[in-house]
């Protein structure tokens, strides 16, 4: 038979892992729950309107040197 300090050592290690797994579960969860969605990118309101491929900014490429006023990259080639 098994004596009582290996037992009760036996009985708070599985107590432990069992607190610790329900601990991430609960972090896990609170972390989906939490992260907002990105924005979709809108619709050009204007033709020549353009959305930068990169950060998905809607901008008119003659009105900011063919550059992306969010994050500078370049106007794509139509």
């Amino acid at each position: 038979m098994i004596s009582t300090p290996v037992l009760l050592t036996v009985i708070v290690v599985v107590l432990v892992v069992l607190v610790l797994a329900v601990l991430l579960v609960l972090r896990a969860r609170a972390r989906a729950a939490g992260r907002p969605m990105p924005p979709a990118p809108t619709r050009p309101t204007s033709p020549t309107a353009v959305i930068c491929p990169f950060c998905k900014h809607v901008y008119e490429p003659a009105e900011s040197s063919r550059r992306c006023p969010s994050c500078g990259a370049a106007a794509p080639r139509r």
